[in-house]
């Protein structure tokens, strides 16, 4: 059971390092510079999304411990990406074509068929 929270975990957690990261490269300069540097390094987004990524390795390693590879790994990536585009979606306003909306319906299935 605690394998399952693990993995769970390790989505949210790359999803949400994947999201303070994009905050973070918004907020750079076109023109980085050394003066740039420091503000950019003392960056909240910068920070959470590398707290985040720490999560998401602990809490994947941990999942694999518990769980098969041929499982896990699908899983992690499948419904990390699904969250992703969901979060480009509904925070960033970007668009879901055709073949965006066709690749997610085959994630969703995949995921199920590696469950099965």
């Amino acid at each position: 059971m605690f394998y399952w929270l693990a993995l769970a975990l390790c989505v949210l957690a790359n999803i949400s390092a994947s999201v303070a990261l994009k905050n973070f490269a918004n907020g750079l300069p076109d023109k980085l510079s050394v003066a740039a540097l420091l503000p950019a390094a003392l960056s909240p987004s910068l920070w959470i999304g590398l707290m985040c990524g720490g999560i998401l390795v602990s809490s994947y390693i941990y999942a694999l411990r518990g769980l098969p590879l041929s499982l896990v790994y699908p899983l992690a990536t499948g419904l990390t990406a699904l969250g992703i585009i969901s979060a480009g979606v509904f925070i960033y306003g970007e668009a879901i074509g055709f073949m965006k909306a066709i690749g997610l319906l085959f994630i969703i299935c995949g995921s199920i068929v590696v469950l099965a």
